[in-house]
């Protein structure tokens, strides 16, 4: 873990309140240099973080950025951190989530990004992702599923069932579509791929690409309940 995440971690741990030099210097094995860089650096990233002489550094309560230190703090089952990928920017999600299905070489099982340049949503069609969304694609293997298989129906109805856990809102499902809506404005789109044996039809695995765009609500939180809402 770099210094900037190491510092990140600290600060989103102890979100709003303030964490002293002192303590960042310990925790982090740096000298105070190297943290006043971090911090720098950070900032310079969109993260809102107050320093003040004798009380050190304190990010704001408010602020939201997705990245793996903040979606740690939501996670109940910490032992899914190590199967995710933050990314600034991706081409798609649902494309690095293929590559990392047929190259084998990561075991990352859930791909995000804050921002998409080529994403694809329902019938190939462009979706746009600015920042400011939530951007995933979640990676199950047919092995771990038994005999069941995955229907894009309870793909859907699993994403708004997320979604109105945390927003407190009531979702309308487009059962052909898989979109999302919340008082007849959509709120989420979902690609559902798959790999398949040709010769035998065998599915081995499924990709479930979830673009939302939804103010007011914590992303970093949402993305660690959709995590366990499909891998738990």
């Amino acid at each position: 873990m770099s210094t900037r995440e190491s510092v990140l971690k600290i600060l989103e741990q102890n979100k709003g309140d303030f964490v002293s030099s002192s303590i960042l210097i310990e925790e982090t094995g740096v000298s105070r240099n190297a943290v006043w860089k971090a911090v720098n650096d950070l900032r310079a990233s969109g993260y809102q973080i107050e320093s003040m002489t004798n009380r050190g550094y304190k990010l704001e309560e408010d602020c939201d950025i997705i990245s793996l230190q903040a979606i740690e703090g939501y996670l109940k089952n910490k032992k899914l951190l190590d199967k995710i990928s933050v990314f600034d920017e991706l081409e798609s999600t649902n494309m690095t989530a293929k590559m990392n299905v047929i190259t084998g070489i990561t075991d990352k099982r859930v791909i995000i990004a804050r921002t998409q340049t080529a994403g694809v949503g329902h019938g190939r069609k462009k979706y746009t992702s600015p920042e400011g969304g939530v951007y995933l694609s979640i990676i199950k293997y047919a092995k771990d599923m038994g005999r069941k298989k995955l229907k894009a129906s309870d793909v859907g109805k699993t994403a708004a069932k997320v979604i109105e856990a945390e927003t407190g809102e009531k979702t309308e499902l487009d059962v052909k579509t898989n979109r999302i809506y919340i008082n007849g404005k959509k709120v989420s789109g979902i690609l559902t791929e798959y790999f398949a044996d040709l010769e035998t039809g065998e599915i081995s695995s499924y990709i479930i690409g979830i673009g939302i765009r939804l103010k007011h609500v914590e992303k970093n939180r949402l993305i660690a309940a959709l995590i366990e809402g499909f891998l738990c």
